[in-house]
This record gives C-alpha cells, sequence and structure tokens, in this order.
C-alpha cells in the first residue's frame, strides 16, 4: 500500500531495523531500496534515489541470486532513464523467479518506454493474471491505456483498483483522469471530489484545477490548484505549471503566472538531471521555456524529442502545440494528426485557445469530420 506515504515510512523504519538486526541481509537493503524508490516518486527528490541506489547496490553485494534484488535495481534504473538497463534487471528477476508479478510490471514499463506497446501491452496482462488480487498491476495497465487514448479500457483498470482497495485515492484519481481525457467533464469532477473525501490529496485538487481550466473557470482554477500546495512539499513541476497556466488567464496575474512557471522550470530541470529521458518531462519543460520567453530552450528540448517515437497522446499534444507557439504550423500538424488518429479527443482541442487556429486547417477538420461518421 505503498500509495499511502505514510506507510512507505513505517516500511523504510522496519526494513533498517533488519539491517540493524543482521547487517548481511540482502533483502532488506533491497526493500530499503524499493522504499526510497517509492519516497522519490512521492517527493521527486532526486537524494532517495541515489540512497536507494547506494542500498540496492549493497544487496547486489551481499546476495546477487535474490529476484527482488534485481527487481529493484530495476526499478531505481527505470527512474533515472536507464530503460535498456532497467529492462535487463527485471528479466533477470524473471529468470529467477517466473512468477514475479513486480518483475513483470517493471519490464512492461521500460518496454512501453522504449517504444514497444504490443510486448507492453502482453507484460502487464502476465502480471495481472499472476496477482489478480494487487491493485498496482492494474495501476500500470490503466495508465498504459491512457497515454494510447483507450479510454474506456483504462478505466475499467481504474474502477478494478477501487474494487480491491477501497479509499485509493490514486485509483479516483487515475479514474478521474481518464475521464477528463476523454471529454466526460462532469464525471470526472465526480470523482475527484470523492478522492478528496476520503483525503483531502494535492493531485485531487490539482487534478480538479486543470478540469475547471479546461471549463475556462480561471479564477476557480487557480484557487483550487493552490489549496494543493499546503498539502505536499509542492516539489511536482506540474502542480506549479498548471497554476501558472491558470493565472495566465486571469486578468491582472501574468506576472504571478510567469513566477509560478520559473518554479515549475526549476523543478523539472531538477528532475531531468536524474532522468534526461522522460517524454512528459520534456514536454511540458519546452511549453513552459516558450511560456517565460525562451524559445531557445523549448527547441533543444523539442530536438530531443523528435529523436523519440512519441506515443503517449498527451505529449503528442504538448509538443504539437509548443511548436505551434515557436511558429512552426507544419511540424504542430503532423503531430496534431497523429493524435488525433490515435484517439486524442477533438474536444480538448476546441477548449485549448492556443489550439484553436489549428482547428481551421482543412486537413484537421476533414480527419475530425471523417471520426464522427458512423
Amino acid at each position: 500500500h505503498y500509495q499511502d506515504t505514510a506507510n512507505i515510512d513505517r516500511a523504510m523504519d522496519s526494513f533498517n531495523k533488519a539491517i540493524s538486526a543482521d547487517p548481511d541481509y540482502a533483502l532488506a537493503y533491497a526493500g530499503l531500496g524499493e522504499a526510497c524508490f517509492r519516497k522519490f516518486r512521492a517527493t521527486r527528490d532526486g537524494n532517495w534515489l541515489e540512497e536507494g541506489t547506494n542500498h540496492c547496490e549493497r544487496a547486489l553485494t551481499l546476495n546477487d541470486s535474490l529476484a527482488q534484488v534485481h527487481n529493484t535495481a530495476g526499478l531505481l534504473l527505470m527512474a533515472s532513464g536507464r530503460y535498456e538497463q532497467a529492462a535487463g534487471e527485471f528479466r533477470k528477476a524473471l529468470e529467477i523467479n517466473p512468477v514475479n508479478a513486480e518483475a513483470l510490471g517493471g519490464l512492461g514499463q521500460s518496454y512501453e518506454r522504449l517504444g514497444n506497446s504490443a510486448d507492453a501491452e502482453r507484460i502487464y496482462l502476465e502480471a495481472i493474471n499472476l496477482r489478480p488480487e494487487y491493485w498496482s498491476g492494474y495501476n500500470d495497465l490503466g495508465i498504459f491505456y491512457l497515454s494510447l487514448g483507450r479510454y474506456d479500457e483504462a478505466e475499467a483498470q481504474f474502477k478494478k483498483i477501487l474494487e480491491l482497495t477501497p479509499g485509493n485515492v490514486k485509483g479516483y484519481n487515475n479514474l478521474g483522469i481518464a475521464y477528463f481525457n476523454a471529454g466526460r467533464y462532469g464525471e470526472a469532477e465526480k470523482v475527484f471530489l470523492q478522492s478528496i473525501e476520503v483525503i483531502p490529496n494535492y493531485r485531487a485538487f490539482n487534478n480538479l484545477g486543470v478540469l475547471y481550466h479546461y471549463q475556462k473557470r480561471y479564477a476557480d482554477a487557480a484557487e483550487t490548484m493552490e489549496k494543493s500546495l499546503v498539502l505536499e512539499d509542492q516539489s511536482d513541476y506540474l502542480t506549479w505549471g498548471n497554476l501558472g497556466d491558470a493565472y495566465l488567464l486571469v486578468p491582472g496575474k501574468r506576472a504571478k503566472a510567469i513566477e509560478f512557471y520559473q518554479k515549475a522550470i526549476s523543478m523539472a530541470e531538477a528532475e531531468r538531471s536524474v532522468n534526461p529521458r522522460d517524454p512528459t518531462l520534456l514536454a511540458y519543460l519546452a511549453e513552459y521555456y516558450i511560456k517565460v520567453e525562451k524559445p531557445e530552450s523549448a527547441a533543444d528540448l523539442l530536438a530531443q524529442l523528435d529523436q523519440q517515437e512519441i506515443q503517449d497522446l498527451e505529449v503528442l499534444s504538448s509538443v504539437a502545440e509548443s511548436y505551434l507557439l515557436l511558429g512552426d504550423k507544419d511540424r504542430a500538424l503532423v503531430l496534431l494528426e497523429k493524435a488525433l488518429r490515435n484517439g486524442f479527443p477533438p474536444e480538448r482541442l476546441r477548449e485549448n485557445p492556443a489550439m484553436a487556429e489549428l482547428l481551421e486547417e482543412e486537413r484537421i477538420k476533414s480527419l475530425i469530420g471523417s471520426q464522427r461518421e458512423p
């Protein structure tokens, strides 16, 4: 239940006690390494990743014949963008224990990041079949479906999470995102509010703020997002970037928006030093640089993204918007066409003022029109 950050702290305490009792206990070091990885994911603090790597290296030195040790190594490598090496560690874990669901989930994520969607889906399903009672497998598969615009399938996975672990805020938040991405805003709002009712959490407030932003309720969006800042350590670049987007459209608040974008850039750059290959981070960071009038920095990031085979529809849309803002309409149209052909909802474009001019292009009109035909 690492979705509850308090559980991560309790786990770390227990693993440390185990190490105190037996300084040569490899599994305790591997467990502590994984707890540090979960802490990194929760806080975005790269120091946790470094500490986790040190613990994992100690575990490997003590005993490299344990599946869990290689699984932890894979998780830490994934977080630093070394997807090929991560896949190798997950495969080693599976050679030792072919029914290791965690290693299968990690291997699926590494395949996804390497652009191998078919194998990623197959592996995610194998992990679920091995541990059908474990919510995390459904979460991995649901997020995978979200990235590909398969919103109905994603919805089913997140509902399964709530069936298995009622009150799991990750389940509520991701289900709300599935509804939001599909343009089902009323249902999304209801689910985000349910997440907050279970326990006030910054992701739910942030997601709700983004929803209000798309509904052109900019003041409400800014107010809602700011509520998230008192709930966490304020280390998520997306929170600050979204606040910038909200305030940019509130009359008289442009200076405040720029301040928030600068904070988002600072935090995103810190994350990029840990993982320079994360396509979502690169895409949003490019947007932020454009909005603070640093087009050269944005262009460098977009050039890096051009070297990747982007499949995530949200990333494709973001990169298309950035190219449009930089004046490269042709490149923006190519990326937008790819997103639409793969299931990106046209409604999301209509509600994005920055993309309005692309909707007037005949090739986009034709594509949207053909999708409406029975």
